[in-house]
């Protein structure tokens, strides 16, 4: 017979599925016209379910971990009422939520699941249900939405799947599957000019050079911290620096300039800001794409301590576990963060919630050691 805990466990599993697949249906599907009408509810609902699987799951959190969750709660709370955002408040959410997953089952669903909306959206693309809009470059480069709202969500959504894929095989990445990112990356760059997802699937097929170590153990743990401050440190001299921060910007899409924008027009504050970004498809657009000038601007100097705080630990306790490869699989959502968002939305960085069981451990003081290959490489 099945106890009382082992059925809120179970319940608590279902509501977090359904919680996470409608977000990614939504966002596959947001702009499909029958759709569009009910994001709205979508979103409540996507709430409601993720926070009762929270709640069930209250008897198996301990106080010490409970009291750090209710100030977590507050804080993002409070970020999401002055940033109006939800991507950071669901990324922790989730990331509390998952503590009890089976995380390996659940990326196979999740591949399986997005593989399959992925190829309704082509559908719904051929049936004239949503609209293919074309952006372009300034140097006229012709970039395709596939039914999004930006060209480079088809390069989130595919340099995610890569991602799991490589978490699945636990970093024995074969040249096979290198050419496979590799001509993925070339259909992504031909047809929506994704730069920073083509440039990471690039940087993933090659990692079967990196299949013996892991260099700089003891900065990884803070590359979230040196990414930011380099982006600082850009913007900062952005106007001030000559020919070679105008050159940086032109190769990163005009990113210095709009982080520039952002922070002189909104500043740095506790608790973030809201701002309607815009967004051209010809010529400038205003965008913060920087994932970490997002995250202190857009969502406020608490939430990044504590976004920043989750990323160290979970950085530390790969690397005390050896998983080498997933240590590898989070630099690369790092460098991806310095061009993207993508990082920072719990649709396509999984990654965070693989995390999350050990970081429980770590704030009752114990690190278990998961029944995986942990000298996995990339």
């Amino acid at each position: 017979m099945i106890d009382s805990g082992e059925k809120k466990l179970k319940v608590s599993n279902l509501f977090f599925y359904l919680s996470y697949f409608m977000i990614v249906f939504e966002t596959y599907f947001g702009n499909v016209v029958f759709i569009n009408d009910i994001k709205d509810f979508f979103s409540i609902f996507e709430i409601i379910l993720i926070i009762m699987c929270i709640f069930l799951q209250i008897n198996r959190i301990k106080k010490k971990e409970l009291i750090i969750l209710i100030g977590v709660a507050a804080v993002s709370i409070t970020s999401y009422i002055f940033s109006k955002n939800s991507n950071i408040l669901f990324i922790l959410l989730f990331f509390i939520s998952s503590k009890d997953l089976d995380l390996k089952r659940f990326i196979r669903k999740d591949i399986t699941i997005k593989s399959f909306f992925l190829v309704l959206v082509f559908v719904f693309l051929a049936l004239g249900l949503t609209e293919n809009n074309v952006a372009y470059r300034q140097n006229e480069q012709v970039r395709y939405t596939f039914g999004f709202n930006s060209p480079n969500t088809i390069g989130a959504i595919c340099l995610g799947l890569c991602i799991e894929i490589a978490y699945l095989k636990d970093g024995k990445i074969k040249w096979r599957d290198s050419l496979i990112f590799i001509f993925l990356a070339y259909i992504i760059y031909k047809f929506s000019a994704s730069r920073a997802a083509t440039y990471c699937l690039f940087v993933l097929a090659m990692s079967p050079l990196f299949n013996k170590k892991i260099y700089f153990k003891k900065i990884l743990p803070y590359i979230m911290l040196i990414l930011t401050v380099i982006s600082m440190v850009l913007i900062l001299m952005y106007g001030k620096g000559g020919q070679l921060i105008e050159k940086i910007d032109v190769a990163l899409s005009s990113r210095i300039k709009c982080g520039y924008n952002f922070y002189y027009n909104y500043k740095i504050n506790l608790f973030g800001n809201y701002f309607i970004e815009s967004k051209k498809w010809l010529g400038y657009a205003n965008t913060l794409d920087n994932a970490y000038l997002d995250l202190l601007i857009h969502h406020g100097i608490l939430m990044y301590i504590i976004v920043l705080f989750i990323d160290v630990r979970n950085m530390k306790i790969n690397i005390e576990m050896k998983r080498n490869s997933v240590i590898f699989l989070i630099f690369l959502f790092h460098l991806y963060g310095f061009m993207e968002r993508a990082p920072y939305n719990v649709v396509y960085n999984v990654l965070w919630m693989c995390n999350s069981p050990n970081f429980f451990n770590m704030i009752g003081g114990k690190i278990e050691k998961e029944s995986i290959n942990n000298n996995a490489n990339i």
